[in-house]
């Protein structure tokens, strides 16, 4: 069974899309005045870096998050109060703001959690904040998994040309998962499910770390309710489906950035 190429431990706040073909994930490259930049595509074709699969992965829709933004505007509309002598355009804009803001304030809570959640397993404790959120959560993937050796983080790469790291997985390849933030409360919890991404995702990551199978599960954690969490497997029916959905959308990104990260291979080898 071959494996994709590890690279070091990193935090989950360093959320990247680029990755060296050594899994190293890159963050930064220098700039034609030798500043730091944030890589893009031309820095990608030059030096050799793979996408991310989240790159991959929106490159089809995504109707749940796309309804989330909608609602965002909507509940900033509904209570944003109109400033005297405020322009139409004025006041649209400040609605969008807002439901920035509110979708900032999400991915920030949600990234202190991974960030608590990946301190745990490694022997880190989390502060008083973070404690309640990081007890339900290892006690969800207690209950549902029994105990095991966790790794997390892993950062690791794809000879089809893809970079990823696993939040979550079992060491021997037997369990994968993948944390999701979500505002849910307790009476909404029995309504959640997976999506297509979701199966993409852990499919791809999955073989990124060298394995064939292994039972992949999403954990929904409660933002609103501390402690509050969800497992939810997804059938390996689900995953094979996700895995051909994500080849073909990473052909689709190939093909639409004229750029073949696993030629870089036949390069080197050349």
């Amino acid at each position: 069974m071959s494996r994709g190429s590890i690279g070091p431990m990193t935090r989950p706040s360093e959320s990247g899309h680029w990755y060296a073909r050594d899994g190293t994930p890159v963050w930064e490259v220098s700039g034609a005045k030798g500043q730091s930049v944030t890589p893009d595509i031309r820095h990608a074709r030059k030096l050799g870096l793979y996408p991310g699969v989240t790159t991959i992965i929106r490159q089809a829709a995504a109707p749940q998050l796309e309804k989330w933004k909608r609602d965002q505007v909507m509940l900033a509309a509904l209570t944003l109060p109109r400033v005297e002598g405020e322009s139409n355009e004025q006041l649209c804009a400040r609605i969008l703001q807002d439901s920035e803001e509110q979708a900032r304030q999400a991915r920030d809570k949600g990234t202190q959690i991974h960030a608590a959640i990946q301190g745990h397993y490694e022997g880190k404790a989390p502060d008083e904040e973070m404690w309640p959120y990081v007890q339900g959560i290892v006690e969800c993937i207690r209950q549902n998994c029994g105990e095991r050796k966790w790794i997390t983080e892993r950062p690791c790469v794809h000879p089809l040309g893809y970079g990823t790291k696993s939040d979550l997985h079992a060491f021997g390849g037997d369990r994968f998962i993948d944390f999701k933030g979500s505002d849910f409360t307790k009476a909404e919890a029995g309504k959640l499910k997976t999506w297509d991404e979701h199966a993409m995702q852990l499919a791809a990551t999955r073989a990124a770390l060298g394995y064939e199978n292994g039972d992949c599960a999403i954990v929904y954690v409660s933002r609103k309710e501390p402690g509050l969490c969800r497992l939810i497997w997804i059938d390996e029916a689900d995953l094979e489906r996700g895995w051909e959905m994500f080849q073909g959308l990473h052909s689709y990104w190939c093909a639409k950035n004229n750029y073949y990260p696993a030629r870089w291979q036949e390069k080197e080898a050349a």
